[in-house]
């Protein structure tokens, strides 16, 4: 993983890396020194990859991922996340309460932290750009809400997986009959991680203070107003007027606000018209 994340920020490109990184593994798996370089480029397709990509389940989730991101595309062609920028810029006009949109935009796409990661990340960072919030503070207020607010919804798409590996587990327990989905239930209040992601996240969005890569991050954007050396996401970049009329007749809030609506119901419709059961908890179990 450690290679795989090395090769990723030195290439900035994630395919790639992962490719390699499974290859890496792959080679440390077979065992042959030298050799295995080359036999374990070969078991990587043969072996790894291939099966996985045969699993209907890690099928599901890349198709779903993949969907997500073509209405991302969508909302962004159609003028939807400048709409939507247009609308909050009316309202949002500091640094704080730009970082306690983005926390409540993370808490209200709940139901898959895939979808949430990348709707709130695409739709924010216009605007978090212009309020001169920093790309390394929208990813840590994006990734702390996407994950743990996922994990503790009782509807999403996290829970039908935790069931299934709570169930498998049960499946080896003599005399244990308690329902998956109750033993998930149950479990929440001891998901300390989720709980304290969140009001971490909370805290650091609404003091507007930053630490570790987010204080450099900051200080660096502060250096860009003056050298544009440090301008690393050109957000200080003048654009030309032309880009910045482009697609401003169709820019309006409901371009975002309804495919994204439509992902949402379909998503929670799709989780109770797979699930199988006559109460909730095998319903969303099932899924």
């Amino acid at each position: 993983p450690l290679f795989a994340i090395g090769i990723a920020l030195m290439l900035k490109q994630v395919l790639i890396s992962l490719f390699i990184g499974v290859w890496a593994g792959a080679w440390l798996a077979s065992g042959e020194g030298f050799r295995g370089i080359f036999t374990g480029f070969f078991d990587t397709i043969a072996v790894y990859i291939v099966p996985g990509a045969a699993d209907p389940d890690r099928m599901s989730i890349m198709i779903f991922t993949l969907l997500i991101g073509g209405v991302v595309g969508i909302i962004s062609a159609n003028g939807g996340i400048r709409g939507i920028i247009n609308v909050m810029m009316k309202v949002v006009k500091t640094r704080i309460q730009g970082q306690a949109m983005t926390s409540a935009m993370g808490f209200l796409v709940f139901f898959d932290d895939y979808a949430n990661t990348m709707i709130v990340g695409n739709t924010m960072r216009p605007l978090t750009d212009k309020l001169n919030i920093t790309r390394a503070k929208l990813a840590y207020l994006v990734d702390s809400t996407a994950a743990p607010v996922a994990t503790i919804a009782l509807v999403s798409t996290w829970i039908g997986a935790m069931v299934a590996y709570i169930a498998s587990a049960e499946a080896g327990m003599a005399d244990y009959n308690e329902s998956a989905y109750l033993v998930f239930v149950n479990s929440l209040p001891y998901n300390f991680y989720a709980f304290f992601a969140i009001i971490f996240v909370l805290m650091i969005a609404l003091s507007g203070r930053d630490f570790g890569p987010m204080l450099t991050s900051r200080m660096n954007l502060l250096r860009a107003k003056t050298d544009p050396e440090y301008d690393t996401y050109g957000i200080h970049h003048n654009k030309s007027e032309d880009e910045t009329d482009q697609n401003e007749s169709t820019s309006h809030w409901t371009n975002a606000a309804i495919p994204i609506l439509v992902l949402i119901v379909s998503t929670i419709a799709g989780l109770f018209i797979t699930g199988e059961g006559s109460s909730l908890q095998d319903i969303v179990g099932t899924a």
